[in-house]
């Protein structure tokens, strides 16, 4: 003799529903929203490397190809990440060599900060790391 089940037992069990006027909400977000969860929360506003960087933290001698002579040269940053204090990282390469990386804290996400590095002729990039995960930027520079 075949087993009787109540449908309403089956339909519970197997999650579907019978009901004919049962509404179907499709809940849809403010595009304004969307945009917002999509936009990085943080990145690199503005990034230059320069022989120097002043007491303002503006960068002084900008350029994209130095000399050797020059020895060390700073990548500066300007950030914008929203408020309180950011902890990054700049990350060296050279010739797609990791030459090293210097962590910062920036008091606030709207700081400059720089990094100082001693450099040898090659290509070098410099890449902006938040979290230890997230690149908000890359920069690049040769040294001839």
């Amino acid at each position: 003799m075949p087993l009787a089940v109540p449908v309403f037992t089956l339909s519970f069990l197997i999650g579907i529903s019978f009901a004919k006027d049962s509404p179907k909400t499709v809940v849809k977000p403010p595009k304004d929203s969307v945009k917002a969860v999509l936009a990085p929360a943080c990145s690199v506003a503005r990034m230059a490397f320069a022989m120097r960087v002043d007491e303002t933290r503006e960068p002084i001698g900008e350029a994209k190809v130095f000399p050797a002579a020059v020895q060390k040269i700073y990548c500066w940053t300007q950030l914008d990440c929203g408020d309180g204090p950011v902890s990054l990282k700049h990350i060296w390469y050279k010739d797609g060599m990791n030459m090293g990386s210097i962590s910062i804290t920036a008091k606030s996400g709207h700081s400059r900060v720089a990094t100082r590095k001693t450099i040898t002729a090659g290509a070098w990039r410099v890449e902006v790391i938040k979290d230890s995960a997230q690149v908000i930027g890359t920069g690049e520079v040769t040294i001839k």
